[in-house]
């Protein structure tokens, strides 16, 4: 067991530091990185939104329970004054029947696209409440292309529902020039690496850089490497790197959006990986916007110097947060009205004798 630990640990060891190397090599021959100035939030409204979601599959239904919360941090001359909820500190979730003849593709599906579609009604509802400077999502303010339906689907109608909210969030905070924020927890996004293999590694080994031999080395590394993994090595603290269009391809159903989304990375502590941000911003604006996002974010981002992640988040997810718990009461209060039903009967495979 040691030597099967030691060689394990070995080649890690290994890709750490061919990842390493790179960025070095990477950093002194080329700039892509930017300092993150710290600031003093003055006045600022920050609101960060998030759900809870669980889902539960019965003999005759499929249980989905959701709920989402906004926080809005209240900043006065740098520290926060207050915070607000809506609707609420403990919102009562909310029960969705769905009949158990979808498949679990579809019904997957159908839950993702139902989560979502409460945040951005959350958000919708923050922004005509609190009036915010910067609204920041618990995850990508982006569908992911997993989630499109077909029209012919018997889910589509929900699909164009989230579809729509999600264009009707970007439009109003661009039109009372709200910043628009989604930071990702657990990003495993290859993004920034396949930016770096496209555009800046050939660009710097087409230069008269001393570090080409080092690059040519270890590129490689890249295919396997997810963006935190990497930026890990080449961002210093209150370092970010340089904003990147979202995608290369065309994402269907936002058309009038596809050149304004983009992403960045930002290091605000010493011993996390970096935050993926995803955001809205117009083209011609995309430093300013880049520059304002990143400050603010990391800014209350520095709670812990080994978990960095938005406090107004860690706020709203403390609120908005469901158990397992919860569901089983939720089943068990709806089963006393129904009474020795089918319907609510456990899956087989979760009742096997022991």
């Amino acid at each position: 067991m040691d030597e099967i630990l030691s060689n394990l640990a070995n080649k890690i060891a290994e890709i750490s530091n061919k990842r390493k190397a790179l960025a070095n090599a990477i950093d002194k021959g080329i700039k892509i990185k930017h300092k993150i100035d710290d600031i003093d939030l003055g006045n600022l409204k920050i609101c960060g939104i998030d759900g809870g979601f669980l889902k539960k599959d019965y003999h005759g239904a499929r249980l989905i329970l959701r709920r989402a919360v906004a926080a809005c941090f209240n900043f006065t001359n740098g520290k926060l004054e207050s915070c607000e909820y809506l609707p609420n500190s403990r919102p009562f979730p909310e029960a969705i029947i769905v009949n158990p003849e979808y498949s679990d593709q579809e019904f997957n599906v159908l839950s993702n696209l139902k989560r979502e579609e409460i945040e951005l009604e959350m958000a919708l509802e923050a922004i005509e409440k609190f009036r915010p400077d910067i609204i920041i999502r618990d995850g990508s303010i982006i569908l992911h292309p997993s989630s499109a339906i077909l029209a012919t689907s018997s889910i589509y109608k929900t699909y164009a529902n989230v579809t729509e909210l999600f264009k009707q969030l970007y439009s109003e905070c661009e039109r009372r020039n709200i910043l628009l924020v989604g930071a990702i927890e657990d990003s495993k996004g290859q993004r920034y690496c396949n930016y770096l293999n496209k555009k800046i590694i050939p660009e710097v080994l087409n230069s008269n850089s001393d570090q080409k031999v080092i690059i040519a080395g270890n590129m490689k590394i890249l295919d396997n490497t997810t963006d935190s993994l990497f930026l890990y090595y080449l961002l210093d603290i209150n370092e970010r790197t340089e904003s990147i269009t979202y995608t290369d391809l065309h994402l269907p159903d936002f058309e009038s959006w596809n050149n304004k989304l983009f992403v960045t990375y930002i290091k605000p502590v010493d011993y996390d990986r970096p935050l993926r941000l995803d955001f809205i911003s117009k083209p011609e604006n995309l430093n300013e916007t880049t520059k304002k996002i990143t400050e603010i974010v990391c800014k209350i981002s520095k709670h812990n110097r080994n978990y960095s992640y938005p406090s107004v988040l860690i706020e709203a997810d403390a609120r908005a947060k469901l158990t397992d718990v919860e569901i089983e009461h939720f089943k068990s209060a709806l089963a006393e009205k129904l009474g020795n039903n089918p319907t609510l009967m456990e899956l087989r495979r979760e009742g096997r004798p022991l």
